[in-house]
């Protein structure tokens, strides 16, 4: 045999070698930058003012409880189209396949004989259409109800969530003016401080003066960093709520004109108690117990 000698120096196996590090490089700084990349396409953004209209939207937007809600709704729309599907004819296939790798032998007369079939198969086809069925009819009659149930739930999550993150706001709110004030007696005290001094060192006045004054200088500073530790604590709350990214910065802002102003509250109008989302959802429940009493009272009527 003759052996084929392959010259290394023919063009079908000359590679470019700087190109094919320049290429593979590139691969590798784009495998690395697209997971980043994608991380940070995600990731929410930030808002630049943060008014309580702005929050509550962001957290109805990227709340986990209300995102899970949705899902909830989505997934219950689901399940009644599943269900309303046993109402369309149902088809089924079978089809069974057998290979017999070695055949049965038996001994007829001295002679071995080989019985059976190498390959057996065998299709079924059947059709089915329910004219009557207690389950698919309870399905079809309370879809409507329970489509309208999730919405509310969905509704309520929303409600509570805007609640919750107007609470927060304004705890927030009240811990920032509680600081301001605090601010403004640490320097009046400072003031004082200085007064009982010099009049301590004149010998106009006593210790006690001076003392007194330290010790409220004091217990003033205390109560800011208590504000400011409280003041944290109440924007990470804040954050939670909403959904906000913890490490982005959250500066509210408001006005305190505006809040003030939407304090009076309307007593003329009338307490409607069907306008409550509670109550509302409490009609609904009461309408699928309804639907689930005549499920139970359709028990002895055959399924067609």
């Amino acid at each position: 045999m003759k052996k084929q000698i392959i010259n290394a120096r023919s063009p079908m196996l000359r590679f470019d070698f700087p190109n094919f590090k320049k290429a593979l490089l590139t691969l590798l700084i784009l495998w690395l930058y697209l997971p980043i990349a994608a991380g940070q396409t995600h990731s929410p953004d930030s808002l630049q003012i943060a008014t309580l209209e702005n929050c509550v939207r962001y957290a109805i937007a990227n709340n986990p409880e209300l995102q899970n809600a949705v899902l909830n709704e989505e997934i219950t729309e689901a399940t009644i189209k599943s269900k309303l599907a046993d109402w369309f004819p149902q088809l089924n296939l079978n089809y069974n396949f057998q290979h017999n790798f070695q055949l049965q032998t038996f001994n007829f007369g001295g002679n071995l004989i080989r019985s059976g079939s190498v390959n057996t198969s065998g299709i079924f086809l059947g059709a089915s259409q329910n004219v009557f069925n207690r389950d698919v009819l309870l399905a079809s009659r309370s879809s409507k109800d329970v489509r309208l149930y999730a919405r509310q739930n969905t509704q309520e999550q929303k409600i509570d969530i805007a609640a919750m993150v107007s609470k927060a706001f304004y705890d927030v709110i009240l811990t920032m003016q509680q600081i301001e004030v605090i601010s403004e007696d640490i320097g009046r005290i400072n003031v004082s401080l200085k007064d009982a001094y010099y009049q301590y060192q004149s010998g106009i006045t006593d210790k006690t003066d001076y003392k007194r004054a330290t010790i409220s200088l004091n217990n003033a500073k205390a109560q800011k960093t208590t504000g400011e530790e409280t003041l944290k604590a109440r924007l990470a709350y804040l954050k939670e709520l909403m959904g906000y990214p913890e490490h982005n910065e959250l500066k509210v802002v408001y006005d305190t004109n505006r809040v003030a102003s939407e304090i009076n509250l309307d007593t003329l109008q009338d307490i409607s108690y069907s306008n409550r989302i509670e109550i509302q959802k409490l009609q609904t429940q009461k309408s699928l117990q309804e639907y689930n009493l005549q499920y139970y009272k359709w028990s002895f009527l055959p399924a067609v």
